[in-house]
């Protein structure tokens, strides 16, 4: 899937990812006067270095039918994405230090915003207005380290008729225990 295809509103969707191995970004090493960080600044450490692209292993990225590494998506620096192609879906995953879950679901563009909870954390399964009809793009997002990551689907083939929000909610549920709160 690229990005460039994707409705106007996914430049604006977004993701919070990290990942194990690359750690989480945030420093819980004293301060040099020997006070911890701040929450919110935590928060931010834990997002600043965020590379989309590493948030899956290349095992589980074969894992969902993935194919190759992933590619550079991002439309705005401050909102890194990177995509993925194979299996039955394509996959986009963004960061987004700056919206949240509660933040995209007041956003008048969506045909479906459901919450859940994933990992105990605020998230939606959604559907933009624009791709509603057509039953084969979803995004799943849910909050991480101030901000949130977002995971949209797109069909790439899909003979087996699989869901395309069960499949990013899988891939959500792979990725968020390993996400700063």
């Amino acid at each position: 899937m690229r990005r460039g295809a994707q409705p106007l509103f996914f430049g604006a969707l977004v993701a919070a990812l990290a990942v194990s191995g690359c750690g989480s970004g945030s420093d819980t090493s004293a301060a040099p006067d020997g006070d911890q960080p701040s929450s919110a600044e935590q928060q931010e450490q834990g997002l600043r270095d965020v590379d989309p692209c590493q948030l899956l292993t290349p095992e589980e990225a074969a894992e969902f039918g993935f194919s190759g590494e992933g590619y550079d998506e991002t439309l705005v620096d401050t909102e890194p994405a990177c995509g993925f192609d194979g299996g039955p879906f394509g996959a986009t995953f963004t960061v987004s230090r700056e919206n949240t879950v509660e933040t995209y679901g007041q956003g008048d563009n969506w045909a479906r915003f459901d919450r859940i909870e994933i990992d105990g954390r605020a998230a939606a399964r959604a559907v933009d207005e624009s791709a509603s009809s057509s039953g084969d793009f979803c995004t799943v997002m849910f909050d991480a380290g101030g901000g949130a990551i977002t995971i949209d689907v797109s069909e790439f083939r899909n003979p087996e008729n699989v869901d395309p929000c069960d499949f990013a909610q899988q891939i959500a549920e792979v990725i968020a225990p390993r996400m700063p709160r």
